[in-house]
């Protein structure tokens, strides 16, 4: 009678063990899944994907405005600029 409990007790601890190591495994797992998830889909960002993407070195000026006519004289004092069209 002795013998049988302590060997059903045996038993109960390594399924106890494998348990509690399958728990602990599949956090991991999850807490792995959720930050790399979390990361991609920041990194999907507006700002980001445009500096990624569209990586163009100019900014779009009111016409309307005088600061526009000012910066127009300035472009056009610069000299040996490629590609300005008038």
């Amino acid at each position: 009678m002795v013998e049988s409990c302590i060997r059903w007790l045996g038993i109960m601890y390594l399924e106890t063990k494998k348990r509690a190591l399958l728990v602990f495994l599949s956090l991991f797992v999850g807490i792995i899944t959720y930050l790399s998830v979390n990361t991609f889909t920041s990194s999907l960002g507006l700002e980001n994907y445009l500096r990624e993407y569209y990586p163009h070195d100019f900014e779009i000026v009111d016409l309307n405005s005088k600061s526009s006519d000012k910066l127009d004289k300035n472009i056009d004092e610069i000299k040996n600029i490629e590609g300005l069209h008038q």
